[in-house]
């Protein structure tokens, strides 16, 4: 399982039932956050820093009461780039700051902006590929040439038994089974 940028050679865990697993860029984020050993009334502050491969959002908190709430507008998560993320979650008083954990987070497309975003999964951008593939009339997928020879990586047949199992696969996303069963098919 690959790292993600920020986790020092951790890997980040689930988050807290009371911080979102997930949210859609674009979208107005919140919550509040419950740290009975950290309240603001003792000086804490709470705070969170978005890491995504290629950049860090700082998120910040306001005391509300004993409790610390993050409010993230709609303009700021725009800029959240979509796909997965380490929400690092830290409190700071005076020169103290103590790391409470790296949350694993994954950023939803922003649908709306009209960023083009693939919504397809995984399965159905996979069929759609093998079917463009067969659409060509190509009898092999994937040619590459050493020392002047060609070599085919997939036959025909091959690329049919692939397109059956991804169809299946795509047909159970799509029914919300999830489920994935073995197809064998002759030709």
């Amino acid at each position: 399982m690959s790292r993600l940028p920020g986790q020092h050679g951790r890997m980040p865990s689930p988050p807290p039932p009371d911080i979102p697993a997930e949210a859609r860029a674009g979208d107005t984020v919140q919550w509040t956050r419950s740290l009975p050993q950290y309240l603001p009334a003792d000086g804490w502050s709470l705070g969170y820093v978005l890491v995504t491969p290629a950049s860090a959002h700082a998120i910040a908190t306001t005391a509300v009461g004993d409790e610390h709430q993050a409010l993230v507008a709609a303009a700021a998560s725009a800029a959240w780039p979509a796909g997965r993320a380490t929400l690092v979650e830290q409190v700071t008083r005076g020169s103290e700051r103590h790391t409470l954990g790296e949350y694993f987070f994954r950023v939803l497309p922003n649908l709306i902006a009209g960023t083009g975003a693939d919504t397809r999964t995984h399965a159905q951008r996979v069929l759609d590929n093998l079917n463009a593939w067969l659409e060509g009339k190509a009898d092999f997928a994937g040619e590459i040439e050493l020392a002047g020879r060609r070599i085919k990586t997939y036959s025909l047949e091959e690329l049919l038994m692939l397109r059956d199992r991804y169809a299946a696969m795509a047909a159970n996303e799509a029914a919300g089974t999830g489920a994935v069963r073995r197809m064998v098919v002759r030709l």
